[in-house]
């Protein structure tokens, strides 16, 4: 059984859980903001990740803060699968900026305010750990590692 959280306003999720329903798995489909009321359902929670910053922050889809919140809370591993090539060795995190976009994504004719942003910064603290080609790596631990397998793929 795997848990798949609906990301709005693409709604990725439902593309994930097509996708491992097609692998035999059985998948259930719950909304981002659920995702307390399931946590004890889980054993651990993986999400991809957009980038991977030098401080060990995660940036990734929206929820995927409020998931290793809930993970930190309730003792559940939270862990990034993504390329060592979404490794960035420059950017810490005091730098990201999340654009802003289109409000009629989420509510099409608005009567008020309404803000649409699509990434998440996920503080280091919260993450267990970050999986690549290149091995699974301790945000806490540093990425020494991680740094030298970059300098030795590409330069």
């Amino acid at each position: 059984t795997v848990y798949v959280m609906e990301s709005r306003p693409l709604f990725e999720g439902r593309q994930t859980a097509r996708a491992l329903k097609s692998m035999g798995h059985h998948p259930i489909l719950v909304s981002d903001a659920a995702i307390g009321f399931f946590i004890d359902s889980i054993d651990a929670a993986f999400v991809g990740a957009d980038a991977v910053l030098s401080d060990g922050t995660v940036v990734n889809k929206i929820g995927s803060f409020a998931l290793a919140a809930a993970c930190s809370v309730m003792g559940k591993g939270f862990h990034a699968i993504t390329s060592v090539l979404k490794y960035d060795s420059e950017k810490k995190a005091v730098g990201f900026l999340n654009k802003e976009e289109s409000p009629h994504e989420v509510f099409p004719n608005p009567e008020f305010e309404v803000k649409n942003v699509y990434f998440d910064m996920v503080s280091p603290r919260l993450v267990t750990s970050v999986v690549t080609e290149a091995g699974s790596l301790s945000p806490s631990a540093g990425f020494t590692r991680l740094d030298d397998s970059m300098k030795e793929l590409y330069g």
